[in-house]
């Protein structure tokens, strides 16, 4: 069992354990933690224009950087960005202050609205964790459901108990709802605890206690005896290599900075990794194979790479990948037909954290700064 996923599992059954816990002491551990907050309503009501002000800074700032990154670059960009933003985030104060005490109010009037995105930021968390981890969309979504539903019985009790006192059918539906989530929590812990078990290689999910299935079958691979059987690493049951090394195809990537200008000396990189696995969690699951290519002095690589679904990134001293456009779309994932060229455009933006980011010669490169300990390395296609 992968060591990172077993104490991410251990984290999460400690604070399981720990909220239940503080339910039955007799004194609330968290009053300690949650003193010096426990005012923040009152310290808001006295000084809500600097609060407020602080508040449009950080939305405005962000908004103006996510709307003008293009437009100014740089360290100078920046400063125009920030200055830009903070003029606006105190042009807002300022119309609070001439609205007076009883006028609008950022996050005061954001209240009844608080409550409704808090819940779902908090199942959403709860669901992409759940995701990430390993389990199915059903196993996640029966999680998020039980979890929020015991968050909203137990930040609003009113809730539960107006329900109760009107008796008859709205009785009735909360008590189904309290008796599922109550299933789908222990159901989805089974099959989470389960699918840590199978992960390691033994047994399957809850489903698979009520169902015969043959577990000897996943333990009669043949190990592969070349290179080229190397390049399709053994994948389990729920994530398949979407490529095909027997039936190649190309990739022609044109790659620019933000002004539309060519870079030379930039690794465009394919890599073999199924397009249902999010980026962050690709490598950590299994070895990938790449293949990559510098591009020329126009800014233009091919590569010769197998068919079917590869993502694409870029890589270059003093440049960082922005984003890659694939038939007119946004996307990290490129389909690739057999002995058919698909043709890409990539954006880099400079990386100020590193010396000299210009136009590098391609015999200058230092090459990948990738770990290529992660990869099975392939390289180009004969």
């Amino acid at each position: 069992m992968n060591k990172r996923r077993f104490k991410l599992f251990l984290g999460i059954f400690f604070l399981f354990t720990l909220f239940s816990t503080a339910v039955y002491a007799q004194g609330n551990p968290f009053d300690v933690i949650f003193r010096a907050v426990e005012r923040i309503g009152p310290l808001y009501a006295k000084y809500f224009y600097a609060i407020d002000c602080i508040m449009y800074a950080v939305i405005l700032i962000g908004a103006a950087q996510y709307a003008l990154n293009q437009q100014f670059e740089g360290r100078g960009g920046k400063a125009v960005i920030i200055g830009l933003g903070s003029s606006l985030a105190i042009a807002a104060s300022y119309f609070e202050y001439r609205q007076g005490a009883s006028g609008f109010k950022l996050i005061g009037n954001l209240a009844p609205a608080a409550v409704i995105l808090t819940l779902i930021l908090f199942m959403f968390l709860f669901y992409r964790l759940f995701t990430n981890l390993g389990a199915n969309g059903r196993v996640a979504g029966m999680l998020m459901f039980s979890i929020g539903f015991f968050y909203i019985n137990s930040q609003f009790p009113q809730i539960g108990a107006w329900a109760i006192s009107k008796g008859d059918w709205l009785a009735f539906v909360w008590a189904i709802l309290e008796a599922m989530a109550i299933i789908m929590f222990v159901w989805g812990i089974i099959e989470l605890i389960a699918m840590f078990v199978k992960a390691s290689g033994v047994g399957g999910g809850i489903s698979s206690m009520f169902s015969p299935r043959d577990r000897t079958a996943d333990t009669t691979r043949t190990a592969p005896t070349t290179a080229r059987d190397e390049v399709a690493p053994p994948s389990t049951e729920r994530e398949e290599p979407e490529y095909d090394i027997k039936r190649p195809g190309f990739i022609e990537a044109f790659v620019t900075d933000l002004r539309n200008n060519p870079l030379a000396g930039v690794d465009v990189i394919a890599i073999g990794a199924s397009a249902g696995v999010p980026r962050q969690w690709a490598f950590w699951r299994r070895r990938s194979p790449f293949w990559r290519e510098e591009t020329g002095d126009d800014g233009r690589a091919v590569i010769k790479v197998p068919s079917g679904n590869l993502r694409v990134e870029a890589n270059g001293r003093g440049w960082k990948f922005y984003d890659l456009t694939c038939a007119n779309v946004k996307t990290t994932f490129v389909i690739v037909e057999a002995g058919q060229t698909t043709t890409i455009a990539i954006r880099m933006r400079k990386d100020e954290t590193q010396p000299n980011p210009h136009i590098i010669n391609v015999e200058t490169q230092q090459g990948n700064t990738r770990d290529e300990n992660q990869y099975h390395f392939v390289g180009r296609i004969d």
